[in-house]
């Protein structure tokens, strides 16, 4: 079993949501505390880098510590706005999650902050 954010077990790991619309707690900037969507599209993206030693996530929508610590060791920030959100997504899109992102990545999301 998995645990998620909030330290409840998950068999499952996932939470069933698809990408696309968000919530009303899913607002930019996404941060600690953060629950939607969009959090649980990055929790999926972190998961399928899954070389980094505290994962994998639970795909709960739920921006807790440990998601925070993935997108730190993944792309070197611990919040997201909506210009680094569509980064994110249109580069794993090119990408097909075939590569860790690079540091020239990491650092074009810092420079949209």
């Amino acid at each position: 079993k998995l645990e998620n954010e909030t330290g409840n077990n998950n068999s499952t790991g996932s939470s069933g949501s698809s990408v696309g619309s968000s919530s009303a707690t899913d607002n930019f900037p996404l941060k600690k505390g953060s629950k939607g969507t969009r959090t649980t599209n990055l929790q999926r993206i972190c998961n399928y880098h899954n070389t980094i030693p505290y994962l994998p996530l639970v795909e709960d929508g739920i921006w807790g510590d440990k998601t925070e610590a993935a997108m730190m060791r993944l792309f070197g920030i611990n919040s997201v706005n909506e210009k680094q959100y569509t980064e994110i997504l249109q580069t794993v899109n090119v990408l097909s999650f075939t590569s860790i992102p690079s540091t020239a990545f990491t650092n074009k999301l810092k420079s949209l902050a």
